[in-house]
């Protein structure tokens, strides 16, 4: 999605709901592809959002085996795929999945040339709709540093998938 904003700059905005952390292969894919699509766009204004379905380095309480080993190294990819490709993740101070004494933040906020204010987690608490996904939501500044955007922004071979 790339709409333009009342600024007149563009912000690409990728949407994730990521593979679980027993697929830590295909997390790996969608990174790559993600990071290969960033490359490909030096200096563009990009957020990556959604449920990572990985945590960043203390984001988690109370998981124990089996699956440790695997959420330690799904979590290490998060913090690589953000290494690699210069990204800025940000995470809720809250955690933003829970299930009993269970709890975690998979829900990031990642960005590229664009600055975002930390996110906020929230959770329904109505009865009947309560969940254990929280939602984030995020915030920045209105920025542009480029002008002169070009008017067409990817070609139709240039989809991140």
């Amino acid at each position: 999605m790339s709409p333009p904003r009342q600024n007149g700059c563009y912000l690409q905005i990728i949407n994730l709901y990521q593979f679980t952390a027993n697929d830590g292969g295909q997390q790996d894919v969608v990174r790559k592809r993600i990071h290969a699509w960033i490359s490909r766009h030096p200096g563009e204004q990009v957020i990556l959002i959604g449920d990572m379905n990985c945590s960043i380095q203390g984001g988690r309480h109370n998981y124990t085996h089996p699956m440790e080993k695997s959420l330690v190294e799904t979590d290490d990819g998060l913090a690589k795929f953000c290494d690699n490709s210069k990204g800025t993740i940000l995470s809720p101070a809250e955690f933003t999945w829970k299930r009993g004494e269970k709890r975690t933040k998979l829900d990031h906020g990642i960005s590229w040339n664009f600055p975002l204010a930390t996110p906020r987690a929230e959770f329904n608490d109505t009865t009947h709709q309560r969940f254990d996904q929280g939602s984030i939501t995020l915030s920045s500044a209105l920025v542009c540093p480029r002008k002169n955007l070009p008017e067409s922004r990817s070609q139709p071979e240039d989809r991140l998938l």
